[in-house]
């Protein structure tokens, strides 16, 4: 998120989900791969909800993107609080449903 927040460009090939471009294709499978892997291991780690999947990283990534673009606030990065919000509600917490018990 941090190298898009400053990459127009790499924002824009976010934004256009399937492409025509084979490169840019096989570049978003080797991300959302490595995205699964880091899931797998953070639930196998009881640190990530258990209802958490793939399919989720892209629509987090678009919320994260509608706000790149807010005005800093002295040295705070409005983008950088919001993710802060989303990556503690991927967490595990007994009081949630759908999630493993400590």
């Amino acid at each position: 998120m941090e190298q898009a927040a400053t990459d127009r460009g790499l924002r824009e090939l976010i934004r256009q989900g399937a492409s025509d471009s084979k490169q840019i294709a096989r570049s978003r499978d080797g991300i959302m791969e490595s995205c699964g892997h880091l899931i797998a291991r953070a639930q196998e780690q009881g640190t990530m909800r258990d209802d958490i999947t793939v399919d989720d990283i892209a629509p987090i990534v678009a919320m994260i993107d509608s706000v790149v673009d807010l005005p800093s606030v002295g040295a705070s990065q409005p983008w950088r609080r919001y993710l802060a919000f989303i990556l503690d509600g991927l967490r595990t917490r007994p009081d949630h449903r759908g999630q493993r018990s400590s």
